[in-house]
């Protein structure tokens, strides 16, 4: 198993390094021994495993598995066992100095830094003096040395890994935090990207279907009375279709599009207006249009949007309304005002008008641009869609 498997493996399963941790401080407790050394004043390193020691051995090592969560009262055990150690026949050795050090390890890992250092300071002069020297406080320089030597060790060691495991915990955090927001941004482009298709697709192709529904009416009437008529007006309801189908084509083409797909068509502007008013009026809609002021002249980014809503508003009309429709526009300093009304058809009873999202994206797409649309009854009886869309110093941008 590769080295990078088993750091896997014991990241995901805490316990077992635990359990690693304990049978190691207890075999190396009992089983290792040290090299004989110099023991002035009763100090010795090497004395013989006492068969008394040896439970004190193994609970101070199975107190560590409680290293994690309970690092001070893990301490405070194995300190205890260490001075209790002291007072066997044939205890005070070095052996409860490996699970001591583990417990000043632990403490700094993960308990508090100020914490960690009072139980090394308590531990490097009071608890290992007396657990090496069998109950003296007087250590010899080199022992004492080594004692301090340690347990300073132990605790840097703990507070190293403490610290690099807040770095990598705030890394952790950093990164999910820039994945959550890069995954919110792309389902906010999405969203928007899905609400502009369908507001392209319903702009582009309802009025050409609401013309060819008037146009499959009047035929429908006309069929036997006016052939002649009935037959005009199904060449409208082709022309209309075969349109539509032209700018579903041009859209999915423009979805499907690549760096090295043609040059799409250019979405109509404001100069298209009249085209499209006198499609309208082609599909047997009086359209009567009123023009004030200078020649209409919006930003550039705001022509597709001025044409779409001035369609869907004409769209609308004709589809909802009945009689002569009212287009008036005015160019001012101020912008591009542009009002759309006729009268109010008649539902028969029990049938239900309207009820689209065509207001909706007309107010979208004012919205785009800087501009507001507004929508109710007006004088006379009819119904008025009023646009106004700011111009940017009074020319194309």
């Amino acid at each position: 198993m590769h080295a990078t498997a088993v750091a896997d493996l014991l990241g995901r399963h805490p316990r077992l390094v635990d359990l690693g941790v304990v049978l190691a401080v207890f075999a190396g407790s009992v089983f290792v021994e040290p090299p004989p050394l110099p023991a002035p004043h009763g100090w010795s390193f090497a004395r013989p495993l006492a068969p008394a020691e040896v439970p004190l051995l193994a609970i101070g090592a199975a107190a560590l598995l409680m290293r994690r969560s309970r690092p001070y009262a893990v301490w405070l055990v194995v300190a205890a066992l260490a001075v209790a150690d002291s007072v066997l026949p044939g205890g005070g050795t070095w052996r409860l100095a490996l699970a001591l050090l583990a417990a000043l390890y632990a403490s700094a890992a993960f308990g508090g830094r100020r914490w960690a250092w009072a139980a090394a300071a308590a531990s490097s002069t009071v608890v290992l003096p007396v657990a090496i020297g069998g109950g003296g406080f007087e250590a010899p320089g080199a022992v004492a040395y080594l004692t301090v030597s340690w347990c300073a060790l132990a605790v840097l060691l703990g507070d190293a890994v403490r610290g690099h495991r807040a770095m990598t915990a705030a890394a952790v955090e950093r990164a999910e935090q820039a994945e959550a927001a890069r995954d919110e941004k792309a389902r906010r482009l999405v969203a928007e990207e899905r609400l502009r298709i369908s507001r392209e697709l319903h702009d582009s192709v309802a009025h050409k279907i609401a013309v060819i529904n008037v146009q499959a009416g009047v035929a429908e009437h006309l069929g036997e009375t006016d052939p002649a008529a009935a037959r005009g007006a199904l060449a409208q309801v082709r022309t209309a279709g075969g349109e539509a189908l032209q700018e579903m084509s041009d859209m999915v083409g423009l979805l499907r599009a690549d760096a090295h797909s043609p040059a799409a068509p250019p979405a109509p502007g404001v100069a298209d207006i009249h085209r499209l008013v006198a499609g309208v009026r082609a599909g047997g809609t009086r359209v009567v249009w009123r023009e004030q002021g200078s020649e209409m002249c919006v930003p550039r980014r705001a022509e597709v949007h001025v044409y779409r809503i001035v369609q869907e508003a004409l769209t609308n009309a004709a589809r909802h309304g009945t009689g002569t429709v009212s287009l008036t526009t005015g160019q001012s300093g101020g912008g591009l005002t542009i009002e759309v009304s006729n009268d109010v058809r008649r539902e028969p009873p029990g049938r239900r008008a309207g009820g689209g999202h065509g207001l909706v994206g007309m107010r979208e797409r004012a919205a785009l641009i800087g501009g507001t649309v507004s929508a109710g009854p007006a004088a006379g009886g009819r119904f008025a869609v009023r646009v106004a869309v700011p111009t940017e110093k009074g020319h194309r941008t």
